[in-house]
């Protein structure tokens, strides 16, 4: 059966606000009235290179309709708000945890469970989840992947490896759906759907001619209504719109180029450079047209989300703050910290987006992993000028916002696998995280919930 676009919104955010209503999250009503996914068409949707880009793909399998998910009904606690602090770790001097025990983090009322050994797995890289800004689970959070290998969600039994690359994005619509690039040889890069249930690959469009292609150089997402993804193919990143076949805009890479990715409603997109110890970051809108650009120093990870009244921002951490810019007009919001705190490195996930004004981090120097608010910016509040940054190192503080703490991630962080990178699941109910234990055992996934015993 299939049913027309604007029943696909209706219903979504229909069952968005009923699983607010029904979960106790914190929420702002006038979030659904910022929402809307722009259908704007422009001249250069038709922009295809032929000597790059292969227009073929399999017409029937855009048109297939998608399952709607029922929204989760069921009471749900979060941790409660505390001031950050360093917590001590009465679990610190214990040994790894074995695989697929779960232990208690009683300070923050939270469950953890190793999922994944290398030997479990069937693989010799070390069994972490992606990234901080992938998501590790699927839309109704019934399979999960760690290291290319899917997995029950609950009970963490091994379906299979995924015959695609590690450049691969879950759905947001239907709970089977990957979208990846499959690379064949002779033949070129392959933007495919595979359906994990199915374990088949459709094809979707190939893009050819180049030697690698990935979603924004591994830190890319689509769009949370499946449409738009960023594609970076060798120095050339397109703008590429899945539900009508089109590349809306493409440009060359600079030489110090780190990451391209979509916001999570369409509407921006954010290239970000690394050059002589800043990040010059430039925002454009859809087609690659209207660009903006800012320089940050020192500034570290960040992720695409929305703040509580639904505008979309980019949520990032640096050495003594967690702030955001409102990408609409790229006024900075600092919602927490001061300079005498010291969150040292960290990541940031805003991956949860059935719940959305609140993003997750991993901090290094407390060791702690939990989410924060992402309160709008309101016309009370206090504009500083902080050390940090060299455009836009003043903004507006919110003050008293507080954490939510899931636990401690026991990563000493000296190796890149190591550092726990957590990541929300859709929900905002799971987070996953890598870890060494301090160096206790090999480099693993922990999975951690609330507990609701």
């Amino acid at each position: 059966m299939r049913y027309s676009k604007s029943v696909f919104i209706a219903v979504g955010l229909l069952s968005l606000l009923f699983f607010y209503q029904n979960c106790g999250g914190s929420f702002n009503s006038n979030l659904y009235s910022q929402i809307q996914f722009s259908s704007q068409e422009s001249d250069v949707s038709n922009l295809v290179e032929n000597s790059q880009i292969d227009a073929t793909t399999n017409e029937s399998s855009l048109e297939e309709s998608v399952d709607l998910q029922e929204p989760i009904t069921t009471s749900f606690v979060f941790p409660d708000s505390v001031e950050l602090q360093p917590f001590s770790d009465p679990l610190k001097n214990q040994a790894m945890p074995n695989y697929l025990s779960s232990f208690q983090e009683t300070q923050f009322g939270t469950v953890s469970t190793r999922v994944a050994t290398k030997s479990a797995l069937g693989i010799t890289n070390n069994p972490t989840h992606s990234y901080s800004k992938r998501q590790a689970w699927n839309i109704d959070e019934s399979f999960l992947v760690v290291r290319g290998v899917l997995l029950d969600a609950e009970t963490y039994r091994v379906i299979r490896s995924l015959p695609v690359s590690s450049e691969f994005n879950w759905s947001n619509l239907n709970r089977s759906w990957i979208y990846a690039i499959a690379y064949t040889s002779g033949k070129g890069n392959d933007f495919v759907r595979y359906d994990v249930e199915e374990d088949k690959k459709v094809s979707l469009r190939l893009f050819s001619n180049h030697n690698s292609c990935s979603f924004g150089s591994g830190e890319g997402n689509l769009t949370n209504d499946d449409r738009f993804v960023v594609i970076r193919c060798d120095s050339t990143l397109y703008s590429f719109d899945i539900r009508d076949n089109k590349i809306l805009g493409q440009i060359s890479i600079q030489p110090d180029f780190n990451w391209a990715g979509f916001s999570q409603l369409g509407n921006h997109i954010i290239v970000s450079n690394n050059a002589g110890g800043e990040r010059n970051v430039e925002f454009y809108d859809k087609f690659f047209k209207n660009k903006r650009s800012k320089n940050y120093l020192r500034f570290g990870h960040g992720d695409f989300g929305l703040d509580e009244e639904g505008n979309e921002v980019y949520f990032q951490t640096t050495w003594n703050y967690l702030f955001y810019d409102r990408l609409s007009d790229l006024k900075r919001v600092w919602v927490i910290g001061n300079e005498s705190v010291v969150f040292a490195h960290g990541h940031i996930s805003c991956r949860n987006l059935k719940r959305p004004g609140v993003c997750y981090f991993s901090l290094s120097n407390y060791g702690l992993i939990g989410s924060v608010r992402v309160p709008a910016l309101t016309s009370d509040a206090q504009y500083i000028t902080t050390n940090w940054g060299k455009d836009g190192k003043s903004g507006y503080k919110v003050n008293n916002n507080k954490f939510e703490i899931w636990g401690h991630h026991r990563s000493d962080g000296n190796i890149y696998d190591a550092q726990p990178k957590a990541s929300v699941s859709p929900s905002g109910r799971q987070i996953i995280y890598n870890t060494n234990w301090f160096d206790k055992g090999e480099i693993t996934s922990i999975v951690v919930r609330p507990d609701q015993n």
